[in-house]
């Protein structure tokens, strides 16, 4: 049998074989034997309040009801008004394209612990296909965010990540007469497909940080600059439809004034009281490994490709 979920619904197929027979055919040297077998399938919902959506279900979102807050131009024109909660795009070629250069180009070929024993590092990750999420809500919060960063660090030297050498990306990022005063950026988030698309539609919880893996720096959103790094952290939906397929999310982030360190701890603090805007955990200058991007305020991040 097989088990699926469509939001708050369990499916469950279940095949049973009911006759099973050989019948035999013409004569002499043309005889051969047939068999036959008469299969049933049953097809039972079951109602489970809370069950997670399966990959492609988008959540139901309201609309915000306005134009939200410094829109992209690329976006639709309804998503532009904020005549619709949440859309779910094919990412166009080009932008498959940055995201496969960004992965490539972050590759580094180290593994951390937090690599799981039967997930042996690939030699390359490929991008079979991505998908654009314009929700204006969460956009909203975004540009409202990055608004407030830009005014608090204007004129600072910032960290820029390694996702940044892709310069289509990077274009993203960067006002025509304004350059990145607020430090924007794109960054990885492995995960598994399901939970990519969730994400998408209701962006990353703070309070549910380290949960799976840990927190090192404390709990927030750790974002990777290198595709080896979020790998770490994708998994795949066994079983399903996607079942051997991983995913990772590329996420425009507001990074602003970086508060780096190379030591384990709790610098939650550093950040919530306004002194940094997020916490760089340098493991790669302390232990030759990778860098993470820890982020405690949700409005920071928008979830816009799913990988």
């Amino acid at each position: 049998f097989m088990v699926d979920h469509v939001g708050e619904w369990d499916l469950v197929v279940c095949n049973s074989d009911n006759l099973s027979n050989s019948f035999r055919h013409g004569s002499g040297d043309n005889k051969y034997d047939m068999s036959v077998t008469a299969r049933e399938m049953q097809l039972v919902f079951r109602h489970k309040p809370g069950g997670r959506a399966v990959f492609m279900a988008e959540a139901t979102v309201a609309p915000l009801g306005r134009p939200p807050l410094q829109p992209p131009k690329y976006w639709s024109p309804e998503a532009q008004q904020g005549q619709v909660g949440h859309k779910i795009l094919p990412g166009t070629a080009e932008e498959l394209a940055w995201i496969q250069e960004v992965m490539d180009k972050t590759f580094k070929h180290k593994a951390t612990r937090d690599r799981s024993a039967e997930d042996a590092l690939a030699d390359r990750f490929v991008v079979v296909s991505c998908l654009r999420s314009e929700q204006p809500t969460l956009w909203d919060a975004f540009a409202t965010r990055r608004q407030a960063v830009m005014q608090a660090r204007r004129g600072m030297e910032f960290v820029e990540p390694k996702t940044m050498q892709c310069q289509g990306l990077a274009d993203r990022c960067r006002h025509a007469t304004l350059g990145n005063p607020a430090n924007q950026a794109y960054l990885l988030h492995g995960t598994n497909p399901t939970s990519a698309v969730a994400i998408l539609g209701r962006d990353f919880s703070v309070n549910l940080a380290g949960s799976s893996v840990g927190t090192m720096f404390g709990p927030g959103v750790y974002l990777a600059e290198s595709s080896t790094k979020a790998d770490e952290y994708a998994r795949d939906d066994v079983g399903g439809e996607y079942d051997g397929l991983y995913a990772v999310l590329v996420c425009r982030t507001v990074l602003g004034r970086s508060f780096v360190t190379e030591q384990s701890g709790n610098f939650a603090d550093k950040v919530t009281s306004g002194e940094y805007d997020h916490v760089l955990g340098d493991r790669e200058k302390a232990v030759g490994t990778f860098r993470e991007f820890v982020l405690f305020h949700e409005e920071s991040i928008y979830p816009e490709y799913a990988a």
